[in-house]
Order: structure tokens, then C-alpha cells, then sequence
């Protein structure tokens, strides 16, 4: 099934504009910046401490989920990127296949990290713009060939856990030095 899904999604012709969204979603900040705009907005306009402690965890969240994923699972694991595996059948779309392993998607991962940190903490309308990405990003690392749809379903697990962790810890530690 992550074959058979994997090849209907990577080889859908979206023809040149979707390519192009596809390729700026596979420069690997593009989903962390947009996150970084939509919570900066969030500052402007609230100006409160809460906010800034979410904007901390949503920054703790995504650099701690990067790192692991990047670091710790992806060389543990070592499943090779669909790229790499078949490199003459796999469509890029424009983009390069990227390193060797892909499971988790740290793309996935990043920007589940950072939905699952604002999760309740912001206006609905805001999570639901960062979950889009988040759902546009998995989907786009299918579709460019960088990733099996399991490997973004991991990373999307992977990356709400650390999120929500994180948003707990910060929020809590938050709490705790205001009481002293």
C-alpha cells in the first residue's frame, strides 16, 4: 500500500504551477518560515506573555524535532528516500532527491511540531491555516518523490508528540516561574 499510494501520488501530473508550489515547499525552511510569519502576526496582535511562551515552545519544538529526526531516527532507521531507490522511475517534479534516508519526513515532522504547539493556544482559523501547511507539506514530499506516505504519516506522529510535549513543558515551567 505505501508503494501503490506513493506512485499514484508521485506520479500525478500537476502540471507546472503545482510543481513549482511543490518546489518551494521542498526548500526546507519554506513551512518553518510561513509558521514563523502566522506566529509573529500572533505577537503583533496579542502582546502577551503567553504568547511569547508559545512562540519559545513552537521554536524548542521545531529545533528539537529537526534535530532527532535528522540526528537520531532517520540514521537509525535508514530506510532510503523513494529517490534513491528507484531513481530512474521516481518523478522529482524539479526538485533534487535529497539525502539518503527519509523515515521520518522531517518536513512533516517540523511543521506537526508546530501545529501540535499552538493547538488550542490560538484562534482556530490560525491552527487551521498551520495545519493546511502541515497536510500541503506531507503531501508535497510524496508528490516530488523525497518521501513514502508512511514516512510523512511518522513524521506527522512524531512531530505532534514533540509539539505537544514541549508546548506542556514551556507552559508549565511558564506558569511555575510567574507563581515565584
Amino acid at each position: 500500500m505505501n508503494r501503490s499510494l506513493f506512485e499514484a501520488i508521485n506520479r500525478f501530473d500537476g502540471g507546472a504551477a503545482l510543481d513549482g508550489l511543490a518546489r518551494l515547499v521542498a526548500i526546507s525552511a519554506s513551512g518553518f518560515v510561513a509558521g514563523l510569519v502566522a506566529l509573529a502576526m500572533l505577537l503583533l496582535w496579542r502582546r502577551d506573555r503567553r504568547t511569547v511562551h508559545l512562540v519559545i515552545a513552537v521554536l524548542l519544538a521545531v529545533g528539537l524535532t529537526d534535530l532527532l529526526g535528522s540526528q537520531v531516527l532517520k540514521p537509525l532507521f535508514a530506510e532510503l528516500r523513494p529517490c534513491h531507490q528507484w531513481p530512474e522511475t521516481v518523478r522529482l517534479h524539479g526538485t533534487l532527491c535529497g539525502g539518503s534516508f527519509g523515515f521520518p519526513s522531517n518536513h512533516a515532522a517540523n511543521n506537526a511540531a508546530m501545529a501540535a504547539a499552538i493547538f488550542g493556544q490560538v484562534p482556530l482559523f490560525l491552527f487551521s491555516v498551520m495545519f493546511a501547511i502541515a497536510a500541503f507539506v506531507g503531501w508535497s514530499r510524496v508528490y516530488v518523490g523525497a518521501h513514502f506516505p508512511g514516512d510523512v504519516l511518522a513524521g506527522y506522529l512524531f512531530g505532534a508528540l514533540v509539539g505537544w510535549g514541549v508546548r506542556r513543558l514551556v507552559l508549565h515551567f511558564a506558569a511555575r516561574l510567574q507563581r515565584s
